[in-house]
């Protein structure tokens, strides 16, 4: 009579647990959900946002024209042959008669649109260049400024125009490489000078984007130790209309504050979400776990059985620790057997012993709220 009124008190208390921990679970969930339904509404604004500012910032392109000559004239020394003390350029010049040569170099810009700001600079150099006819390798190179750079900050204007009229010392260095040539036997070697303008142009915070490399170059190659020397040029300019330009349609740093912003909330909402879950865990998520853990490690060695196990006719011995359990195994060889309570609260591991010793490991949700 005793033992089942036991019984009914135990299953009373089984109830009034099971009932307080459902009240738990709920509460829990609820809180769960909220934490989670906040993270989710922040995420979809993050990527509306995202796609309004990538969409915002899509490059568009404009036109522009460019061109860029260099005009020059070979001035002579005196003598009895030529009538003016100069000749035009794309002829060929008797090294011995240059005195100088004067080169005005030019560069026009159009831009076929309004409110593009820029900065601009350009220069112009000397280089001198020495290389082995049969490698193309260089022997001997140096640059002098001849044109300091000059610099054009938040330029709005729609034109460019560029005019530069250089003085060129012709006979300094091809004198200079004579000197050199001769001293080091170097018949075979072969020597330029390039006179060169660079112009460079750069948006403004990342506005203004040419398409491939924003350097140009305009240059004139003029031979040194020759006998005759003829006078190229070339440019790495196209010089044509309908070149594109891209252009960004205008990133605001606002949309990026808001958007930074909102990614912040977000990981804090994230945060706190598993802050509470790991915080809020109750006796019944740890049961879980670690049947899960055991079952998922253990599986192999485990028997489960579902009719119930008769403890009555053997002497119980109890086990603090499911590792104890596996070592009484290994060494009596016997299975693992397993039985889960109706209320998915209680987990027993037991191994009966053919002596009538039955090793009982006990896993249960009242134990993990201890």
């Amino acid at each position: 009579m005793s033992g089942n009124r036991r019984s009914n008190k135990n299953k009373r208390k089984t109830r009034i647990y099971s009932n307080c921990e459902n009240t738990l679970q709920r509460r829990r969930k609820k809180s769960v959900q909220e934490y989670f339904v906040k993270a989710i509404i922040l995420a979809f604004l993050i990527i509306v946002l995202l796609s309004l500012y990538v969409k915002k910032t899509n490059v568009s392109t404009i036109c522009y024209k460019e061109n860029s000559n260099v005009d020059y004239k070979v001035f002579l020394k005196a003598n009895e042959f030529y009538e003016k003390d100069y000749s035009q350029k794309d002829n060929q010049y008797i090294a011995s008669l240059i005195d100088h040569i004067v080169a005005d170099f030019s560069y026009d810009l159009e831009i076929y649109e309004a409110d593009v700001k820029y900065d601009y600079k350009y220069s112009v150099d000397a280089e001198v260049n020495v290389e082995e006819k049969t490698t193309n390798k260089s022997i001997y190179n140096f640059e002098d400024v001849l044109i300091e750079e000059k610099k054009f900050e938040g330029t709005k204007d729609k034109n460019i125009k560029i005019k530069e009229k250089v003085n060129i010392d012709y006979n300094k260095y091809n004198d200079l490489i004579k000197k050199f040539v001769t001293i080091y036997d170097l018949d075979e070697a072969l020597a330029t000078l390039t006179i060169k303008m660079h112009i460079n142009i750069d948006g403004i915070d990342g506005n203004f984007q040419r398409d491939g490399n924003d350097d140009y170059l305009v240059s004139l190659d003029i031979p040194l130790t020759t006998k005759t020397v003829g006078i190229d040029l070339n440019t790495n300019l196209i010089g044509c209309e309908n070149e594109l330009i891209t252009c960004d349609s205008g990133k605001s740093i606002w949309g990026k504050i808001v958007i930074l912003v909102l990614v912040l909330m977000e990981i804090r909402y994230i945060a706190k979400l598993c802050k509470y879950m790991s915080k809020n865990r109750t006796p019944e998520d740890i049961y879980k776990l670690e049947l899960n853990k055991i079952l998922s490690n253990y599986g192999s060695y485990i028997q489960k059985i579902n009719n119930g196990f008769n403890m009555n006719k053997y002497e119980l011995i109890r086990i603090d620790k499911f590792n104890d359990i596996l070592g009484i195994r290994d060494t009596i060889q016997e299975p693992i057997l397993m039985y889960e309570s109706k209320e998915k609260l209680k987990t027993y591991f037991m191994i009966p012993s053919r002596n009538q010793i039955l090793y009982s490991y006990e896993l249960s949700v009242t134990n993990q709220s201890k």
